[in-house]
């Protein structure tokens, strides 16, 4: 090893080996930020929640690392690099060990737990790249002769590029397992080529054994032997991974089991759930003959109802694989005609020209903002408008759960309220899970004399297990539950999502408050502890990563699919960042900082003002382009702070604690942004919070 690893001083020169280092640095980040994201959303239930908590914990992590930096007097950029190389390695394996220790499959996590686990899996890689990033701008001045900025917008390019990259090889292409195996490849052999082999030679035979060592994780696909570690007893077959989760295939028991996100949709002894899926809605009108179906498993379902004299069944779903698995599965021989079609149901069902005599929403509760939007007002309205006269409407805000607390009351009531301002009759129904039926015509759970009535034969639904009595009573008891005061679920304020988060935390009541604490004190610490100019960096950072989870939601209610556009966000957002890091703009230099925040802060306020207009805009491609750019104004004003308030500060603990305050802001912001503002306040609120945010920050700045 003697021969291949020679020792060889860097030049004391410019080395443009310090630039490609921050390049591949903010590529390597970037890349395993997004991909262990998107797993720990598959792991931890999916919710915005999760995703905000892990943003947070990513930043704050981040911020250690760039404190560690300014406080040591390490400079060597072999060192530097290969810390930097074996971090992402150490970071994947506390996934994997977090991942079957510390969460069970299929567990929806609490926040305390979630806020645990992202901390656990971030802490190595966020504090080696921060600290890597601190050291390596501190080169870049004493060698290259260069200002922080332009360091700070070398790395944000490797981000971009490989956020594009990532987004596009992600979405179905490269599953999730073995591009982060071959990003940490990728990363050691620019170490080790770089920086620890010198002669052609052997750099040659190096580059072919880690080509054969890349070709070698294609072929065995590490994905299905991770995944079947994740899924402990269960046999996983196939794994996929798609742009909007993952989907495997297991057998268990002698049974084969499909999975979404770790979490069993479709099994084979199934009749409990099937039934009550499809025939709550369907008996209640004989003379049912156009379906819409939206998501859920479509093999079984329609299974049930083949039992009725159909006209046609569509089926909605947004992920291909399913839509994949649904097309292979569904072998039921059938007299109505079967259209699928892969879309969001959200806007599916508004470009829909057809009519329909039932509407069954087999969507997932609204535990996150997406999934709140198929329990808005809005939906129904536009289901309604899709249903004949008399029509029946059906879907499952939660689980079968006999005691409603005061979480569960205010979900179920948001929901229920919402459906009544559409509905003249909502029915609730107690079964696996908690249905709403929902017409302007009668209804009645009185399922065991409906079953004898329509001739249907039920495995479950019928007379042998249905009290009428007893089903009437306990629906009778959820309607006097319902509070009619509580807010009415709606796509500009989803507060179904925040009452389930509510509802979640509930459960773990003991560990709410040291969560919550947690919380607080990341929020304050930084206030009380950075300078007064950091103060200014701290609070633009977290208006403007709350601005970026506003853009995102945006484009959910516009577009229909904020994930596929998430790169393109990302990417503008960096680039504005970058480009206000790297360019000296003399005439922004000249304008006091607090007046400058004070132009964003009425720019927000602007757009939330005009947040009717821009989501009620008709061609997606317009309106697409719209959202996107509005964040590249106060990604440059951002940017070109960091710049300020670093150009003469390139050394030592200066520019380590503006970049701390950076990611510390950036981080406060995706987490009370998501996990609170938006489902309690609603966007067009949550946006003028970030002007008051950017005003607090002026004050604070001030008598600092």
């Amino acid at each position: 090893m003697k021969g291949w690893f020679s020792k060889k001083k860097d030049r004391v020169n410019t080395d443009p080996r310090i630039g490609l280092s921050l390049f591949i640095i903010g590529a390597v980040s970037c890349s395993i930020q997004l991909l262990f994201m998107k797993e720990a959303m598959n792991i931890a239930g999916g919710n915005e929640l999760i995703a905000g908590v892990f943003m947070g914990t990513w930043l704050i992590m981040s911020a250690l690392g760039a404190w560690l930096g300014g406080d040591t007097k390490t400079t060597n950029l072999r060192s530097i690099n290969l810390l930097f190389s074996f971090s992402p390695v150490v970071s994947l394996l506390f996934l994997l060990v977090a991942s079957t220790s510390f969460v069970h499959p299929g567990e929806t996590m609490s926040f305390f737990k979630s806020l645990i686990f992202t901390l656990v899996i971030t802490a190595p890689i966020c504090i080696a790249s921060g600290y890597a990033f601190i050291k390596l701008v501190e080169l870049s001045v004493l060698v290259n002769r260069s200002v922080p900025g332009k360091s700070f917008a070398m790395e944000t390019l490797g981000g971009i590029l490989a956020g594009i990259l990532i987004s596009i090889v992600s979405s179905g292409l490269v599953n999730t397992y073995l591009l982060i195996l071959l990003t940490i490849l990728l990363s050691f052999s620019f170490t080790i080529l770089t920086f620890f082999i010198y002669d052609k030679r052997k750099k040659t035979h190096f580059r072919i054994f880690m080509a054969l060592l890349g070709a070698t994780l294609i072929i065995i696909n590490p994905d299905l032997l991770i995944r079947n570690i994740l899924m402990g007893g269960v046999d996983i077959v196939s794994t996929k991974d798609t742009p909007y989760g993952n989907i495997s295939e297991g057998r268990y028991g002698g049974e084969t089991n499909l999975f979404y996100d770790y979490r069993l949709v479709a099994y084979s002894n199934d009749i409990m759930e099937r039934e009550e899926d499809i025939h709550f809605a369907m008996l209640q009108d004989r003379t049912i003959k156009d379906v819409l179906l939206i998501s859920g498993p479509l093999s079984s379902r329609l299974k049930e109802l083949s039992k009725y004299y159909l006209t046609s069944v569509t089926f909605m779903e947004r992920d291909p694989g399913l839509i994949k698995i649904a097309e292979e599965e569904e072998e039921y021989s059938r007299s109505y005609d079967l259209n699928i079609k892969n879309i969001d149901a959200f806007n599916g069902i508004k470009l829909d020209s057809s009519k329909y005599d039932a509407i069954i929403s087999l969507v997932p509760p609204p535990s996150s903002l997406s999934l709140s939007r198929f329990y808005s007002l809005e939906f129904f309205k536009n289901a309604k408008a899709r249903m004949t006269g008399d029509a029946v409407f059906l879907c499952a805000p939660g689980p079968g759960e006999d005691y409603f607390g005061d979480e569960a009351t205010k979900l179920y009531s948001s929901i229920y309220n919402a459906l009544k301002k559409v509905f003249l009759n909502v029915s609730p129904v107690l079964g696996n899970k908690l249905y709403f039926i929902a017409s302007d015509g009668p209804l009645s759970v009185s399922f065991s004399m409906l079953s004898i009535e329509s001739g249907i034969e039920n495995q479950y639904v019928n007379s042998y297990y249905f009290i009428d009595e007893l089903t009437e009573e306990k629906s009778g008891q959820i309607v006097k539950n319902i509070d009619k005061k509580v807010r009415i679920n709606r796509i500009s304020n989803p507060i179904a999502s925040y009452y389930y988060q509510q509802y979640s935390l509930s459960k773990d009541t003991n560990r709410i408050t040291i969560a919550l604490t947690i919380i607080v004190l990341v929020f304050a610490l930084p206030v009380i502890a950075f300078r007064r100019k950091n103060i200014y960096m701290y609070f633009s950072s977290a208006a403007l990563s709350g601005f970026e989870i506003i853009i995102l939601f945006m484009l959910q209610i516009t577009v229909g699919n904020m994930y596929q556009i998430t790169g393109a966000v990302v990417a503008t957002i960096m680039a504005g960042l970058a480009l206000g890091a790297i360019i000296g703009i003399k005439s922004i230099s000249k304008i006091d900082i607090r007046k400058r925040m004070s132009g964003i802060a009425l720019y927000y306020a602007l757009i939330a003002l005009l947040f009717p207009f821009i989501v009620s805009i008709a061609d997606k491609k317009i309106s697409t382009i719209l959202i996107v750019s509005l964040s590249f104004l106060p990604s440059i004003f951002t940017g070109h702070l960091f710049r300020e308030l670093t150009i003469n500060n390139g050394k030592g603990k200066a520019t380590s604690n503006t970049y701390s305050a950076d990611l510390a802001g950036s981080a406060i912001g995706f987490i009370l942004i998501s996990a609170v503002a938006v489902p309690l306040l609603g966007l067009q609120l949550t946006i003028i919070l970030l002007s008051l945010m950017l005003f607090m920050g002026i004050f604070v700045g001030s008598i600092k």
